[in-house]
């Protein structure tokens, strides 16, 4: 019987007896499968889970007979690893009431990770375009969490010159925030609170 009319569960017992190419193909038939069942709930992670899935078919093989079918094996087995990555990721199983969180509330969902992609590059971009000496007081302030006093220390100026230069600083990171998306603007200065 040729490779491409074996059956999932063929191919699968195929690579467990060491044929490398039944489980090449396998890998190639299911991978569509395992990643758009994966994607919204992990994004930049499902490659990893997808592995961790092929692995434990691989080491489970056993319980493809508690099975209707591969498909629901290869489901279970997904869901068995998402489960353990949500946990990680997460809370603990005990500390949950009967069910694993939501993927929003781990953060995890595609747009959470787009929405803080695009927060970091505005906030990067807006902190570039202050001048240096600014950048360094509201950096060492807000990221570095510096007293006045200590930055006064660490750029050797008076503890006035760090206040005004702090507050000309805010004052320019928000201009400069306010002028990028609007839709992102917001959840950045929500988020900062400089």
């Amino acid at each position: 019987m040729a490779k491409e009319e074996r059956s999932d569960a063929e191919l699968l017992a195929a690579w467990c007896d060491g044929d490398s190419d039944a489980g090449d193909h396998l890998l190639r038939r299911v991978f569509p499968r395992l990643y758009r069942f994966l994607f919204n709930k992990v994004g930049d992670d499902t490659r990893e889970i997808v592995q961790q899935t092929m692995v434990a078919c691989v080491e489970n093989r056993d319980k493809l007979a508690e099975c209707l079918d591969f498909e629901s094996y290869l489901l279970r087995m997904a869901r068995n690893k998402l489960y353990d990555f949500l946990r990680k990721r997460g809370r603990r199983r005990e500390d949950l009431p009967g069910e694993l969180p939501s993927v929003h509330e781990l953060n995890t969902s595609m747009a959470s990770v787009l929405g803080r992609q695009a927060r970091d590059a505005q906030v990067l971009s807006a902190l570039r375009s202050l001048p240096v000496d600014l950048q360094v007081v509201i950096e060492l302030h807000y990221w570095s969490e510096l007293t006045t006093a200590e930055i006064a220390d660490a750029l050797e100026i008076p503890v006035g010159t760090v206040k005004s230069r702090l507050r000309r600083a805010r004052d320019e990171f928000e201009r400069l925030l306010r002028a990028g998306d609007p839709l992102v603007t917001a959840d950045v200065i929500g988020s900062i609170r400089i």
